[in-house]
């Protein structure tokens, strides 16, 4: 016999108290955190391929951006691993979104394709890379330092399910506020 939705109302009530306390813990505001930066990056990271295209750059640019990143990736993450070795967590964290910020005034001073602007989009790739790789490396530094030893699968599965909540939240967002 199946026994399983008589233990509903307790199960009910370990997710209730757990959620309770992930909302006090330094992990559950670090989840929050990645919630909502994911949240903001999914939105803005689509945008920008439609923002480029709409500005009159060639779809081959477009595609090259994606390309672009891909190919900065492995530069930026070794970077922020040797922010986080130098820096504090805080201080690492506050350097990669001032490259956010200085990454999307960049981006929306960008204008049509000109010989500057390959220039402009080029550095906007960078900081774009450098930004995301920063605060991965700053986010698996400190996950580490606070998922406990015996629930860190379960920990681990609840950041990476709140990242791909923000992924499917991130269209419906931007689609309310379109």
């Amino acid at each position: 016999m199946f026994h399983g939705y008589q233990n509903h109302g307790h199960h009910q009530h370990l997710l209730h108290e757990g959620l309770a306390n992930w909302r006090q813990s330094a992990l559950g505001r670090l989840c929050l955190s990645s919630f909502i930066y994911s949240l903001g990056l999914q939105m803005l990271s689509l945008f920008i391929l439609f923002y480029l295209y709409e500005a009159g750059w060639p779809l081959v640019v477009v595609t090259a951006y994606l390309l672009g990143l891909a190919v900065c990736n492995p530069l930026a993450t070794r970077l922020g691993a040797h922010l986080v070795n130098r820096w504090d967590v805080a201080r690492a964290m506050l350097a990669s979104n001032i490259l956010r910020l200085v990454f999307t005034i960049l981006l929306f001073s960008l204008g049509p394709p000109s010989i500057a602007n390959y220039g402009l989009l080029a550095i906007i790739i960078i900081l774009d890379a450098l930004s995301i790789r920063v605060y991965g490396s700053v986010w698996g530094f400190h996950f580490s330092s606070l998922k406990q030893q015996k629930k860190s699968g379960r920990q681990l599965a609840l950041a990476w399910g709140m990242t791909s909540l923000s992924g499917i939240a991130a269209p419906l967002v931007g689609g309310l506020t379109a």
